[in-house]
């Protein structure tokens, strides 16, 4: 309520003398839970997106949702009065490395609302005289974001490994939306190409324990996925008009060779069991990868990469698929 009238000094006291050190603290503390064998026989209690875990592990996570949705609203409230500060650079980081160690090590809920802070802060809107601060502001948010996608993409799925819920991954890509769309920093062709393989291994993550059905409808991941790639600015980036449509055209290729079968939510809530199919996915990105070509078919790189030929091979893949049905 009176965050407005404090001093640049209080606000540095209250980052890195509250805020940071309580989110330090509730880590530690679930870090140490895991390392509790004596906690191992405890009865456990179903969550919203993911197999059931541990009561003692519940309270923990939904007190680190709640710091990490709290630590959002303080930033989302006060960002242009915490950028003036003179520990800002230092605060930003301290603030983006929390909420991607959350999402790469926490449970689903406090992943999850690691990824709901970063968004919804990254909307704020700050006066130019901070230009600079802005645009180092949001370098450390591109890098952090595409940290979190490599621990998608090496994730193995063993029983060591972090499991991500569909529900992680749809909030993780819709964090990079405020990243790329405001000016603030430039995307050249090599970081549209690092966004794009990084949701490419977020569509095809094969271990998540909340699919839905996508043979009639999109799933939430898939709609949040193609709205990232409807926001590219194909026209400013020699190759990036090349590049899309070369992932689109391996989009339009997994209903036929990357379906799946679902992992066991553990649960025992499903009784059959479900594939993911990219049936949907197929319909809906087929008309849109025609629609680039024809637009795009006058420039040379759409040959050059490699684009055109994807699309051929799609087509004569889906022919021989007809073919061998009937």
């Amino acid at each position: 309520m009176y965050g407005t009238t404090l001093s640049n000094k209080t606000w540095d006291q209250c980052c890195h003398e509250i805020i940071f050190p309580l989110v330090d603290d509730i880590s530690n503390a679930i870090k140490s839970q895991y390392d509790d064998q004596s906690l191992v026989e405890e009865a456990t209690v179903p969550q919203a997106h993911g197999p059931p875990i541990r009561l003692i592990d519940k309270q923990w996570d939904d007190s680190k949702t709640l710091v990490l949705r709290s630590m959002g609203d303080v930033f989302l409230d006060y960002l242009p009065q915490i950028v003036k500060t003179d520990r800002y650079e230092e605060t930003w980081s301290t603030f983006v490395g929390h909420l991607r160690q959350s999402f790469i090590r926490d449970r689903p809920a406090p992943a999850t609302a690691a990824m709901q802070s970063l968004e919804k802060v990254l909307t704020v809107s700050l006066e130019s005289t901070e230009a600079s601060r802005i645009a180092s502001s949001w370098e450390v948010a591109w890098s952090a974001w595409d940290e979190m996608g490599l621990a998608v993409e090496n994730n193995s799925g063993d029983s060591n490994s972090k499991i991500f819920t569909q529900v992680n991954l749809e909030s993780f890509v819709r964090a990079v939306l405020p990243i790329y769309t405001p000016p603030y920093i430039s995307f050249d062709l090599a970081r549209i190409s690092r966004l794009l393989s990084i949701l490419k291994s977020v569509l095809t993550y094969s271990q998540s324990p909340d699919y839905r059905p996508d043979i009639d409808g999109l799933m939430p991941l898939q709609s949040a996925i193609l709205e990232v790639i409807a926001v590219i600015k194909l026209d400013e980036v020699p190759g990036a008009a090349s590049a899309v449509l070369s992932d689109l055209s391996d989009y339009l290729t997994l209903a036929y060779t990357s379906s799946f079968e679902c992992p066991s939510d553990g649960s025992g809530r499903f009784k059959q069991s479900q594939s993911v199919t990219f049936v949907a996915l197929t319909k809906e990105v087929m008309p849109h990868a025609l629609w680039l070509y024809q637009k795009y078919r006058g420039e040379p790189a759409v040959y050059e990469q490699g684009a055109v030929e994807k699309m051929l091979a799609v087509s004569s893949n889906s022919f021989v698929v007809a073919q061998n049905r009937r």
